[in-house]
């Protein structure tokens, strides 16, 4: 069981993570020009998001659309390749929901709604499932 004073060591550590995040964006909305790795970015936007650093937000949106969307509606690092880690390219939706739920969220219909589609790809009806 976790105590009280615990979890205040756990906040304070998430808010210094976040700080440190957030510092590390630049003007463009990436993390840099060296990193250029989808699996660098694709959970930001929703973290951004549920901490109401919703400029962050948005801002890491436009650049993940811009560097990453495809015109179908997924997103990939480089052509044919998720991500240089093996396991997003084993998993190759998973990214995308992450992505795609931030944008609805922050109601950037412009990223969800083509990703959402593009998920939706995935679903098999006889299974009722993704």
């Amino acid at each position: 069981m976790v105590s009280l004073k615990q979890l205040d060591n756990y906040d304070f550590h998430a808010e210094l993570a976040l700080q440190w995040l957030t510092a590390q964006i630049h003007d463009d909305g990436s993390y840099g020009r060296k990193i250029n790795d989808l699996a660098c970015y694709y959970k930001s936007p929703y973290l951004f998001s549920l901490t109401d650093h919703h400029h962050d937000a948005h801002k890491m949106l436009d650049f993940i659309k811009q560097k990453f969307m495809q015109d179908d509606g997924d997103f990939i690092s480089l052509k044919g390749d998720k991500s240089e880690n093996a396991a997003f390219n084993e998993f190759w939706s998973y990214t995308n929901g992450w992505i795609t739920l931030a944008a609805q969220k922050l109601g950037r219909f412009d990223i969800s709604y083509p990703a959402f589609e593009y998920l939706y790809s995935f679903y098999h009806p006889t299974l009722g499932a993704f």
